[in-house]
């Protein structure tokens, strides 16, 4: 998603290491299937990327190049 809208390999990689974290910070506390039942459901997934993927942008991004929400909404 990130490459279709032209990010910077930064910007990927920044989105993936918050999701990564986040993952990992929800998967400590609870059993492996409730995890997968509550957090890994295919719209849920992706709601998470294009969150991350706005996180992203706008931290390392030039304004210019920020990903709208509204490029976005297709994906939700």
């Amino acid at each position: 998603m990130g490459v279709k809208f032209q990010q910077a390999r930064e910007t990927i990689h920044i989105a993936i290491e918050i999701i990564d974290q986040y993952y990992l910070r929800m998967s400590q506390n609870i059993p492996i299937q409730n995890f997968k039942d509550n957090f890994m459901h295919p719209r849920l997934v992706i709601l998470h990327q294009v969150t991350t993927l706005l996180v992203a942008s706008k931290y390392d991004e030039v304004d210019d190049n920020i990903t709208s929400i509204k490029d976005l909404r297709s994906y939700i």
